[in-house]
């Protein structure tokens, strides 16, 4: 009687205990057969219905509320994917159990979820197992029951939420978060059409992927999650930003009815690529990090916006973190960008080597290794690597950023004719994905090139005049026209009333937040088109120390503003910003019209001081960079070397 009444009161009090939140009594974690932070794979359910696409749908709505977790850590499906591709298994096939423990044992995790879906007459019964990634063997097991298909997201919640309970979250913390439904969708057929999506955006089939979030949402117009992954989609595909603009928004919209960590995320992701306010994704991004410090995406977003702003030591510390959790193509890349931009070019070489180990074949790798000669000066190597990875890559998409580099690595270089020509292809591209706005920024990229580097100011006006009769800036969604180019383009080609025109229908068009940023940058290229030079010199200022684009933009237009001002000091300094930048992906972007510019100028005012040695480096730098150049241009350079021969005879 007595033991009885003792096991009522230890009973009694793990009851209670659990009610209340507190303290893991009699989970896997209190007995220590998982620990916090272990990491889990959930495997595909087992579908035993005559439903095809059920198994797979039920298999992404455990894996979002699972996810929910804050005690054990999931990994993300996306790295699962990466994984099988390192072990020469399709991703895209079905993640059995014994396939997702041999996944589990590579990336170290502890534990896989086991899931499986059968009928019980006009209902459904769905089961999870826990089992040892090691061994097998069942750490827990539950099930649940659906009377019928409307029932099976409620299900599905039901069912992971207890698994959390069993693993050792408190009561408390699992129903605080939004139920499945709201987080997800009530429509099972909107859920299959996203669990689809995912699978083909983890495959890297964005179009595909895009289409069918585009499917899920006409039947649940307030499915977040799903207007999130759109959006997303959308810019990997380099989709019309208005496209990629209204999916944000409304996933922004929808924000409340998703998860703590989510609602972070979708918020962060709006303010860094919508509303371009890089304070308010920063902040977002960490306090997501503050929720779950091994939140890879958070870890990876969270270094690219701290790098935007000139951070490098802090971005790359938090991409190596985010590489080590989750190893990524994107994630090497961007690391690796980031080692560069600090001058350190040896790890930025042992990175590169790691990445070839991981992921031999992808396209992220072969872009990084093709662009990592760019990062050390070596454009000619880098232009022949963007070459390389064309002829390896056919997607529209690829072909794309293969030409439209391949642009930029021409004009740095001088060789304005094979400039013109990736131009074409590039447009070629463009007119078939049927982005017309690319088209017209592709265009003001080469008037630009002729504009400072050939001096033919119309030459880049007939370019320009071209292209907008063909692509009339009234006929392309407002958020998809190249207002930013087109500003800089006829400013610098002698037409600032123009510039200043689409700069007024830019900043009509765009919300303050948003306009904020590049406002700055587009006002000082009108003020210098003007003449304006003082005034020229307080936007563009603005511009690089407010809101960097990159670690170099901004700063040729500042110098040559100083110079017109008569600040020649402080015009060096200026254009030294450009010499000494390291040319990771972004910056080179800036520098295929800037560095050919600020050399010689940088050459001509430290020959004006009397720095010989200087001025030798800087004009011997343009030399090399212009030894390729088009014969049109090897004036220029036959110049700069007469200066750098009465230099040393001057010696």
């Amino acid at each position: 009687m007595l033991a009885f009444a003792a096991l009522g009161v230890g009973t009694a009090g793990w009851t209670m205990m659990r009610l209340l939140g507190i303290g893991p009594v009699g989970t896997l974690l209190a007995t220590g057969r998982l620990a916090e932070k272990d990491r889990l794979i959930v495997a595909d359910f087992d579908n035993r219905t005559a439903d095809v696409g059920l198994g797979q749908s039920l298999t992404e709505a455990f894996r979002i509320d699972l996810a929910q977790t804050q005690v054990v850590t999931l990994v993300s499906a996306g790295a699962v994917s990466e994984a099988l591709i390192r072990m020469q298994r399709d991703p895209a096939a079905p993640l059995t159990p014994g396939v997702a423990r041999q996944v589990a044992a590579r990336e170290g995790a502890k534990a896989v979820v086991v899931g499986e879906v059968s009928m019980a007459g006009q209902g459904f019964v769905l089961s999870a197992r826990l089992v040892g990634a090691a061994d097998g063997s069942d750490l827990v097991a539950l099930r649940e029951t659906a009377a019928d298909d409307r029932g099976l997201v409620a299900a599905i919640d039901q069912l992971s939420r207890r698994l959390r309970e069993r693993i050792g979250e408190s009561l408390r913390t699992i129903r605080a978060g939004p139920p499945l439904e709201r987080v997800t969708t009530v429509s099972l057929p909107a859920l299959k059409l996203y669990s689809e999506g995912v699978r083909a955006f983890d495959g890297g089939d964005y179009a595909q992927a895009a289409s069918l979030f585009e499917q899920a949402i006409a039947l649940d117009s307030n499915f977040a999650m799903a207007w999130r992954k759109l959006g997303v989609s959308g810019l990997h595909l380099g989709l019309g930003r208005d496209q990629v603009v209204a999916a944000l928004r409304h996933a922004y919209t929808l924000r409340d009815r998703l998860p703590e960590v989510e609602r972070l995320h979708t918020a962060a992701f709006y303010s860094w690529n919508v509303t371009e306010d890089f304070g308010s994704a920063e902040a977002a991004y960490r306090q997501a990090l503050a929720l779950d410090p091994d939140d890879n995406t958070a870890l990876s977003n969270l270094a690219l916006i701290v790098a935007a702003r000139g951070r490098f030591a802090e971005a790359e510390s938090l991409e190596a973190r985010a590489t080590h959790l989750e190893p990524a193509g994107i994630g090497f890349r961007d690391l690796i960008d980031f080692e560069l931009a600090q001058g350190k070019v040896n790890p930025a070489r042992q990175t590169l080597a790691q990445f070839a180990k991981t992921f031999p074949e992808s396209y992220d790798y072969h872009t990084a290794r093709a662009w990592f000669p760019a990062g050390v000066g070596a454009y000619d190597s880098a232009q022949r690597g963007w070459v390389n990875v064309g002829l390896r890559f056919r997607e529209p998409a690829q072909q794309a950023d293969v030409h439209a580099n391949l642009v930029v690595l021409s004009q740095i270089q001088g060789q304005l004719a094979e400039a013109e020509r990736q131009f074409h292809q590039f447009a070629a591209v463009e007119e078939q994905r049927g982005d017309p706005g690319g088209s017209v920024f592709a265009s003001s990229l080469l008037a630009f090139g002729y504009a400072v580097l050939r001096h033919d100011s119309a030459g880049a006006l007939r370019l320009m005049q071209a292209a907008l009769a063909k692509h009339p800036l009234d006929q392309i969604p407002v958020f998809a026209r190249p207002y930013a180019s087109l500003v800089t383009t006829y400013a610098i080609a002698g037409r600032p009333d123009v510039a200043r025109r689409l700069l007024a229908e830019y900043e009509a068009s765009r919300p303050d937040e948003v306009r904020n940023r590049e406002g700055p940058y587009l006002r000082g290229y009108v003020a210098m088109g003007e003449r304006k030079w003082r005034e020229a010199i307080a936007a563009l200022r603005q511009a690089v120390e407010q809101s960097p684009l990159c670690s170099a933009c901004g700063y040729w237009e500042l110098g040559l503003a100083y110079e017109q001002a008569g600040q020649p000091d402080s015009a060096l300094t200026a254009y030294e910003q450009v010499a000494t930048d390291p040319g990771t992906t972004e910056d080179v972007n800036y520098l295929r019209c800037a560095l050919p510019a600020s050399l010689p100028r940088l050459g001509e005012l430290y020959e004006r001081r009397g720095d010989r040695a200087k001025a030798r480096e800087y004009y011997g730098r343009f030399v090399d960079l212009w030894k390729d150049a088009d014969p049109g241009l090897q004036p220029i350079v036959r110049d700069v070397r007469a200066r750098m021969a009465r230099l040393a005879r001057e010696h």
